[in-house]
């Protein structure tokens, strides 16, 4: 019986391969002829099967139970070849090789139960094992191995009064990283709450906030060198810890018949973040990360929706905000970027038109402004049956070298500008064929409510 039991098991086998192979002239921002010419060869393989098996029992008065495990395996293949030569003499080469293994294991369990007629409960338990070693070799060798994972129990209470809902509930979780004679033990408390109240039956407005921590990332917190360039070196950083995250939401929307008017803002204050940090050491700057005092976000974003008119017709403007607080114990950063996405409609028996623009909406952390993507496309799409052809059209009206996405970075000691040119994303045409070849009877089990992975190879960054 479906609407009783659910199970559902999956084998999953994820094959990331990335080759990148960057030309660039190097040179100081004051003596544009002291340069040097840079090749930058990266080849990176990583491999990830694993085992997810989800288990949902539906009992009678609202009571659900639900058990999931997750089992992975990811293997990673880095490997890096960098020059620097001037009027064709070598004058830097760095060569380096990471290979590692990574297995873990998750489980949670959970089970929910309705106390009261509009209002239920629910508690759960979940952990993760981690076992992770990885082998540098080239320019620098060295081994790590890491063990870590989490053990976590959480509470929720969801209640509705008339057109009034809320929550509330709490996480205790005791979390362990181990990496050599580097150890850290630590119990983290954390809790959540919501409240939504439904003005009308075209208005709606909710509210919500949490406290959530973030562990080091394995890479980061691995006791590691890693040269970049010829001034550059990447290092690790055992002595990391955790950092706290205090987050606020507030949603209001509007809607009638073709209107509909949204607005979101999203609050972030991350006390002692994992950031960036920059340090001179002789003639060679050091990449490390550190926590750092804080970091917030701001971000207001309004979304209105016209259509269908005439049953043709759809036509959606979001836009908002990106403002940025960056404060480390070097540094103060403050940045703002405001952005806009576009999308125009039109669907007409079989056939679908498309017209779609937006900018960069970039992002800022530590010392670092990271572009996002910016786009004109141009969509047509005609289905037959199960059969659908389409045309696409990108970027129509950029060079393929006006085309990029730039990368700042404002360290005092060692600031960079790095432009990434994807030339085959300027005035790209692409034909598109969908088949639907179902057939047979289909039948629709469930849906799962609880979704673990496992991505994080451990390995820390060795380019750019």
């Amino acid at each position: 019986n479906g609407d009783k039991w659910y199970i559902n098991t999956t084998l999953n086998l994820d094959n990331y391969e990335l080759k990148t192979n960057t030309r660039s002239t190097l040179f100081p921002i004051n003596d544009r002829n002291d340069f040097v010419n840079m090749l930058d060869i990266n080849n990176n393989n990583k491999t990830r099967p694993w085992l997810d098996i989800y288990f949902q029992r539906n009992y009678d008065n609202n009571r659900t139970f639900i058990f999931n495990v997750v089992g992975t395996y990811i293997h990673n293949n880095i490997l890096r070849n960098y020059t620097e030569d001037k009027n064709t003499q070598p004058q830097t080469e760095i060569n380096s090789i990471t290979r590692g293994n990574k297995y873990s294991v998750i489980a949670e369990a959970i089970y929910s139960l309705g106390l009261t007629k509009n209002g239920s409960l629910s508690f759960g338990l979940s952990g993760n094992q981690a076992y992770t070693n990885n082998d540098y070799t080239g320019t620098v060798t060295q081994t790590t191995n890491m063990h870590d994972g989490y053990a976590r129990s959480f509470a929720e209470w969801k209640h509705n009064i008339g057109k009034f809902n809320y929550s509330f509930g709490a996480y205790l979780s005791y979390i362990w990283m181990l990496q050599g004679p580097n150890k850290m033990y630590q119990v983290e408390w954390y809790p959540k709450a919501s409240m939504s109240y439904t003005i009308n039956d075209k208005s709606y407005i909710k509210v919500s906030g949490e406290r959530s921590y973030s562990t080091p990332s394995l890479g980061d917190i691995s006791n590691v060198e890693q040269i970049i360039d010829s001034l550059q070196i990447r290092r690790g950083n055992p002595n990391l810890s955790v950092s706290h995250t205090w987050m606020t939401n507030l949603y209001y929307e509007w809607r009638n018949d073709i209107f509909n008017v949204n607005f979101n803002m999203n609050y972030q204050y991350q006390q002692n973040p994992v950031m960036e940090e920059t340090l001179r050491e002789g003639n060679k700057f050091i990449r490390t990360q550190q926590n750092q005092k804080s970091w917030q976000s701001l971000n207001p974003e309004v979304q209105i929706e016209v259509g269908p008119l005439f049953k043709l017709f759809t036509f959606n403007v979001t836009t908002g905000m990106n403002y940025y607080d960056s404060y480390g114990f070097t540094y103060h950063h403050c940045y703002t970027n405001w952005y806009y996405d576009i999308e125009a409609m039109m669907q007409y028996k079989n056939l679908t038109l498309l017209l779609k623009g937006k900018n960069h909406c970039n992002s800022f952390y530590g010392e670092t402004m990271t572009s996002g993507e910016s786009i004109i496309m141009a969509m047509a799409k005609y289905k037959i049956k199960k059969v659908s052809l389409g045309l696409m059209v990108f970027n129509p009206f950029s060079s393929r070298m006006s085309y990029n996405r730039p990368t700042i970075n404002y360290n005092s000691f060692a600031p960079s500008h790095q432009t990434m040119h994807i030339r085959e994303s300027a005035r790209l045409i692409a034909l598109t064929l969908n088949w639907d070849i179902s057939f047979g009877r289909k039948y629709d089990g469930g849906h799962k409510l609880r979704n673990n992975e496992d991505k994080d190879s451990g390995a820390i960054k060795n380019g750019k």
